[in-house]
């Protein structure tokens, strides 16, 4: 068989080196120079695996395939990986729980929105994908994220679906932006009087000012 391996994700304008591994019948694995190729537009990969990248607008999905011959017997490998657009930003976390969509497991995704947080750094965007997510959402860190839903299955574009919360939201310190994202449970703002949301619908969440 034939391995490749590499990044999942690289940035735009630039480059990132990926490697084929061959496993033989007797169990033992050997590095390899296969023949590469890739599907994108904004992407190039060199004989040596060099992949290069152009500028994007929004992220893009990548598919490498490398083909590797030895005594006539032609092994072949894909690997898929994501163009990062620049966002301006310190860093892009995926979340996702297949509530919607199935999780796109070439990228660094986590299950929980709260996981995406505990991760993010100051000025990052948590983009989540759309679905169901069924947590208490506490945002209590000296730090500044953007809380962007509805994303679809491999984050390059907001869905026509939206992520939908259900549970509370806090923010306790820092600074969160919110977009696309639809609340269930109790959002409190630090400082500022909660609203209360309503339960689940069919077709929608209900919304009302707590006038209390």
């Amino acid at each position: 068989g034939l391995v490749v391996s590499g990044a999942v994700s690289v940035d735009e304008n630039s480059t990132s080196t990926y490697t084929a591994t061959a496993t033989w019948d007797d169990g033992t694995s050997t590095p390899v120079t296969p023949i590469w190729s890739e599907n994108s537009d904004y992407a190039s990969i060199s004989v040596a695996g060099e992949l290069l990248t152009t500028s994007v607008t929004s992220n893009q999905l990548v598919t490498l395939t490398a083909s590797y011959t030895f005594e006539g017997v032609t092994e072949t490998a894909t690997y898929s990986l994501m163009i990062l657009a620049d966002s301006g930003i310190a860093g892009i976390v995926y979340v996702c729980n297949g509530s919607f969509y199935n999780c796109n497991n070439d990228l660094p995704v986590y299950s929980t929105i709260s996981e995406g947080y505990s991760v993010s750094e100051d000025g990052a965007e948590i983009r989540v994908g759309a679905g169901f997510y069924f947590e208490d959402l506490m945002f209590n860190e000296s730090r500044a994220v953007t809380l962007s839903g509805g994303w679809n299955s491999d984050y390059s574009a907001v869905a026509e679906a939206q992520s939908e919360i259900g549970g509370s939201l806090t923010i306790g310190g820092g600074t969160v932006i919110v977009e696309g994202i639809v609340l269930g449970g109790t959002e409190s703002l630090a400082g500022a009087r909660p609203l209360q949301f309503g339960c689940w619908l069919p077709e929608y969440w209900t919304r009302w000012a707590s006038l209390d």
